[in-house]
């Protein structure tokens, strides 16, 4: 196994976010909730030592089954002052997988108001196994490992849903 391929489990403090690299895929799963600004701050903080000690990810893959990204945290990825240390620019692909037809509605909106400048799109959960081949195609990660990887981070965040439900 290549060292990018190895790599710590990212759990937010409050456990409603959770990530992890396998090959040059990050995989994120997110809980029903809406995302805070003081769990998200956490991730791109994380994603600086990630690349500076494997270097940049070429694709992500992210689990939010109700709530994406508000406009703020996208821009601390993407414009703010975590780009350029996470390398966003070499990050090729982005598969949203959600439950929620608004976010993958919106999603396919923004993506043709913009003319495809982000390579994102938007799958269904039954659509796994697509969305796998979909950041395949520019990113190279072992397929059985990012399949496990992804269960444990589904797992790691009900275990969290289930603790806020009780």
């Amino acid at each position: 196994m290549k060292p990018s391929e190895q790599s710590e489990l990212f759990v937010s403090s409050d456990h409603s976010i959770v990530g992890v690299r396998v090959g040059d895929l990050w995989l994120t799963a997110t809980d029903q909730l809406a995302i805070s600004d003081e769990a998200w701050i956490e991730k791109p903080e994380f994603l600086v030592r990630l690349v500076a000690d494997h270097g940049p990810v070429f694709a992500t893959f992210n689990w939010c089954p109700q709530h994406g990204a508000n406009s703020y945290q996208r821009g601390l990825l993407t414009k703010g002052k975590y780009a350029e240390a996470i390398v966003v620019s070499q990050v090729r692909r982005s598969a949203i997988m959600t439950n929620s037809v608004l976010v993958r509605g919106t999603l396919t909106a923004i993506n043709w108001l913009t003319g495809g400048k982000m390579d994102t799109r938007a799958f269904s959960p039954a659509e796994l196994r697509t969305a796998l081949d979909w950041t395949a195609a520019v990113c190279p990660f072992d397929r059985g490992l990012a399949e496990r990887a992804q269960a444990i981070l589904l797992e790691t965040v009900r275990v969290h849903e289930r603790a806020h439900s009780l």
